[in-house]
């Protein structure tokens, strides 16, 4: 099968999914939000996506565990960003499909009149990781070839919106064990998820998160001074 119909079967299967999605979404959303009377974080001005939002618990902790526990509009967010989630993990045509139609959905779905959340808040199902939910960015750490290239699409849109201080925000988003960008790349290279013909590629790709204020959390004896990669 030729790379262009691979391509298009994969934007199909993506596209499906996304709507398969938000219907399941709508679905619990009108069996479990009765009257709407669980607390909507997403409607708050005040929400801070990535933040905990009850019990300890980010948003995206609450619907790992159940969307039952999650107000309407909430539920109705994390089935979009889910979405997304899956348009944004596309391989080679990935950044096209950023560019031209996840960008334009996030700007039709906006939470409190912003795109923020979608970058920030843990909604995504991470490829080398179980039980956990990441923000967008570390998709773009699992490919194999076009992690900048994905990077790069955000912050110059992040730029073009006049949102630079974002990109920063988003590398440093924590996935729901509490890893950043820096971290999931610290965790995927002990566990072997690289290989050693990737070194130098990766070595870069480190240097360019670092040049954009990345920083690690979870891998406390780990700084962007030592950029040293030691592919198991």
């Amino acid at each position: 099968m030729s790379n262009l119909k691979i391509n298009k079967l994969h934007e199909s299967k993506t596209r499906l999914i996304r709507i398969s999605l938000i219907a399941l979404s709508l679905i619990v959303v009108s069996n479990v939000s009765v009257g709407g009377t669980k607390d909507c974080y997403t409607c708050n001005p005040e929400y801070v996506p990535g933040n905990p939002v009850e019990g300890n618990k980010t948003l995206g902790q609450l619907s790992q565990i159940s969307l039952a526990m999650l107000s309407d509009k909430d539920s109705l967010f994390m089935g979009n960003l889910y979405g997304f989630c899956t348009e944004f993990f596309g391989g080679e045509t990935g950044a096209r499909t950023l560019r031209k139609r996840v960008l334009n959905e996030m700007e039709k779905n906006l939470v409190n009149g912003k795109v923020d959340s979608y970058f920030l808040e843990a909604g995504c199902s991470p490829e080398e990781i179980g039980n956990a939910r990441s923000p967008i960015a570390h998709l773009a750490i699992e490919l194999p070839t076009v992690r900048t290239e994905h990077l790069e699409v955000l912050r110059k849109y992040f730029i073009e919106k006049k949102k630079d201080g974002l990109f920063t925000k988003m590398l440093n988003a924590k996935n729901t064990i509490g890893q950043t960008s820096l971290d999931y790349v610290q965790y995927m290279i002990e566990n072997g998820k690289y290989v050693q013909s990737q070194k130098p590629e990766l070595g870069n790709f480190i240097k360019y998160l670092c040049s954009h204020g990345a920083k690690y959390s979870t891998y406390k004896n780990k700084s962007c001074n030592d950029i040293e990669v030691a592919i198991k």
